[in-house]
C-alpha cells in the first residue's frame, strides 16, 4: 500500500470527437482509502452538447462536494452540494451537481477547455483532494482561400492560401477539378496555361475530431484579347435596305459588344443579334443610323475594339422648299429691284439642281439659288427647281410663280419715283388744295347769318342814267367786280361803266331783299319800301349802313 501523501493518476486514452478529458488526484487520509477518478461521460465531448465530470471509486458516505476550476482556491469556486439537503450553492448557473457529486456542463463551448478540481467531505470529516484537466477540441471550420482573384492570363503564376480554425490545428490538402495536388495550406502554380482552368479545392480536417470542412473557387486561365476587324455585307446603303455587321475573331471563351458613336449600342426593334452577339443584323437601315460603329470582344483579363466602321445611308431627295413664301400664290418684285430664290431638300448625299422659268433650262444657275438682279417687265413667270440625288437616283420638283410691279411710294422696300413724277403729282395736289380752299371760300359766304341793317339811297332817273354814284359806308356790302370804296366819310365808290346783270336772293329769318345790279346802276331797295305809284325821288341818295356780320344766303347763286 502505498502513502497517502502520495496521489496516483491514471491517464486516459483519446476519443475521436471533441474530447473533454478529467482526471483526479487522491490523497489518501487513511492506508484503508480506495482510489478515486474523474471521468468524462462522453470521453470526448462536442460544442453545444453536454459533458458529464463523473467521480468513481469513492464509495464511503459524502456530506458535501465542491467543484473549482483552475485551482482548489476559494475565488474559483463553481459550485458546492449539500447531500443532505440537495442544495447547490449558487443555484443558478449553468453548471449543475447531481446526487453522486458528479459535475454537469450543459453546451460546451471551446472557453470550458480548463482544468477541474472536486473536492469531497465524507462522513468521518476525511477531505478528498481531486485534479482533473479538461480539454474541448473543435473544427474545423469552413476554410477560408486567399486572394480570391478568379482570373489569370496565361504564363502567369497561381498561389493560393488556405486557413480554417480548428482544435487541434486542421490538416489541408489541395485538389484541382478532383485530382489532389498538394498537401499543405498553401498552392503554386507557375506558368499556367489554359489546361489549369477549373474547379479548386481546398479540404481541411481535423483529427481528433475527426471532422473535415472544404471549400472551392472557380479559376479561369485566358489568353490576352486579339483586336477583331468590323465588316459589313454593303457599303452603299440606301435608305430602307438591310445591312448585316460582323465582328471577326478567332478567339474563343469571349464576350461581344458593340458601340455606336462610342457609346454601348442600344438595340431596337429593327436590330437583331445572333452568332454569340459576332453578328448585328439592322433589317431595315433609316437615316439616323448613320454613323461610327465598333464591335469589341473581352475576357475576363482584357478587351480590345475594332477601327470604327463609319456607316453612310444615302437618301431622298424629299420635302423639298422654294421660298421666299409667295402671297396669294405669288411672289412680287419690282421693276428693276432684286430678289434671290432658295431651293432646299433633304438629302444625302446632297442634291444637284436644276432651275427652269417658264419650262425653259436656265444653264446658268446650278445651284440652290435663282437671282434675279434687275427685274424687267419679262422676268415675270412661273420659276421651277428641280432636285435629284444622283445614288437614289431620285428627283423632286416644285414651282413658284414671280410676278414684277411698278414702283410705288411708300412701298415697304424704300423704292422711290422719278422726279418728273413726283412735280406731277405736287402739281395735281396743289390743285386740288386750291379747289378744296374755294369751296370753302364758297360755303363760308353762302352761310354767312344776316343782315341786321341797311339802307338804299336812290336817285332820280337822270341821275341813274349818268351813272351818279351811291355813296355807302364802310359796312356798304361790295359787289363782285366793283372797285374797293375809299377810307372815310364823304368818299364815293366807282364802279365799271357795264356790270354784268345778275341777281341774288338774300335771306334773313323770313325777310326777302332783292339786290338788283344793272349797266351804270346799283340799288338795293325792301320790298317794303317801293312807292306804290313807283316812282322815285331821283335828286336824292339815301344811304344806309348794312351790317353783314352775319348773312343767310340762299342756296341758288345764278353767276
Amino acid at each position: 500500500m502505498e502513502s497517502p501523501s502520495e496521489p496516483q493518476c491514471r491517464t486516459l486514452s483519446p476519443w475521436r470527437g471533441l474530447l473533454i478529458t478529467a482526471s483526479i488526484l487522491s490523497c489518501w487520509i487513511q492506508p484503508t482509502s480506495a482510489q478515486v477518478t474523474i471521468v468524462p461521460n462522453p470521453p470526448f465531448g462536442e460544442v453545444n452538447h453536454n459533458v458529464t465530470l463523473e467521480i468513481r471509486g469513492f464509495s464511503g458516505q459524502a456530506l458535501f462536494y465542491t467543484w473549482y476550476r483552475k485551482a482548489v482556491a476559494e475565488p474559483n469556486r463553481i459550485t458546492r452540494y449539500t447531500v443532505e439537503t440537495g442544495e447547490q450553492e449558487p443555484a443558478g448557473i449553468r453548471e449543475k451537481v447531481l446526487p453522486n457529486g458528479s459535475l454537469l456542463i450543459p453546451d460546451l463551448t471551446l472557453s470550458d477547455t480548463d482544468d477541474y478540481h472536486v473536492t469531497i467531505v465524507n462522513s468521518r470529516g476525511d477531505i478528498i483532494l481531486g485534479q482533473g484537466n479538461l480539454a474541448v477540441y473543435d473544427g474545423p471550420d469552413t476554410p477560408m482561400i486567399f486572394p480570391t482573384a478568379l482570373n489569370y492570363p496565361v504564363g502567369a503564376t497561381i498561389e493560393l492560401n488556405c486557413s480554417a480554425e480548428s482544435n487541434p490545428p486542421a490538416q489541408f490538402t489541395w485538389l484541382i477539378n478532383g485530382i489532389q495536388m498538394a498537401s499543405t495550406s498553401k498552392l503554386s502554380i507557375a506558368n499556367v496555361s489554359l489546361n489549369h482552368t477549373g474547379t479548386y479545392t481546398c479540404n481541411a480536417s481535423n483529427s481528433v475530431t475527426g471532422l473535415s470542412r472544404s471549400k472551392d473557387i472557380n479559376i479561369t486561365v485566358s489568353e490576352r484579347t486579339i483586336k477583331p476587324y468590323l465588316m459589313a455585307n454593303r457599303t452603299n446603303m440606301i435608305e430602307n435596305d438591310a445591312l448585316a455587321f460582323t465582328c471577326g475573331t478567332e478567339q474563343e471563351g469571349v464576350d461581344t459588344l458593340w458601340f455606336f458613336n462610342e457609346k454601348l449600342l442600344i438595340l431596337n426593334e429593327r436590330m437583331v443579334l445572333s452568332m454569340k452577339n459576332r453578328t448585328l443584323t439592322i433589317l431595315t437601315v433609316k437615316r439616323e443610323n448613320a454613323g461610327s460603329y465598333e464591335c469589341e470582344i473581352r475576357n475576363p483579363i482584357s478587351s480590345s475594339r475594332s477601327d470604327p466602321f463609319i456607316l453612310h445611308v444615302n437618301y431622298g431627295p424629299e420635302n423639298i422648299k422654294v421660298g421666299p413664301n409667295p402671297k396669294k400664290g405669288e411672289v412680287e418684285v419690282k421693276i428693276k429691284g432684286s430678289l434671290t430664290l432658295e431651293c432646299h431638300v433633304e438629302s444625302y448625299p446632297p442634291a444637284q439642281y436644276r432651275w427652269q422659268v417658264n419650262g425653259t433650262k436656265i444653264p446658268n444657275f446650278s445651284n440652290n439659288t435663282y437671282v434675279i438682279k434687275h427685274a424687267t417687265w419679262e422676268d415675270s413667270g412661273k420659276y421651277t427647281c428641280m432636285a435629284t440625288n444622283n445614288v437614289t437616283n431620285l428627283s423632286v420638283s416644285k414651282s413658284i410663280r414671280i410676278k414684277v410691279i411698278e414702283q410705288y411710294i411708300g412701298g415697304s422696300n424704300g423704292s422711290s419715283l422719278s422726279g418728273g413724277a413726283i412735280t406731277g403729282i405736287v402739281i395735281v395736289v396743289l390743285i386740288g388744295v386750291i379747289l378744296i380752299g374755294v369751296l370753302i371760300y364758297i360755303q363760308c359766304f353762302r352761310k354767312a347769318r344776316r343782315i341786321s341793317k341797311y339802307q338804299l339811297s336812290e336817285k332820280n332817273q337822270s341821275a341813274h342814267k349818268h351813272g351818279e354814284d351811291i355813296i355807302m359806308n364802310e359796312n356798304t356790302v361790295h359787289l363782285p367786280g366793283s372797285a374797293l370804296p375809299a377810307q372815310g366819310s364823304g368818299s364815293s365808290p366807282t364802279f365799271p361803266e357795264e356790270l354784268p346783270k345778275s341777281s341774288y336772293q338774300v335771306c334773313d329769318q323770313g325777310e326777302a331783299r332783292t339786290l338788283s345790279e344793272t349797266k351804270g346802276e346799283v340799288k338795293m331797295v325792301s320790298k317794303d319800301e317801293v312807292p306804290a305809284d313807283g316812282t322815285e325821288n331821283r335828286n336824292e341818295a339815301r344811304v344806309e349802313t348794312l351790317d353783314i356780320t352775319r348773312v343767310d344766303v340762299c342756296d341758288k347763286i345764278d353767276l
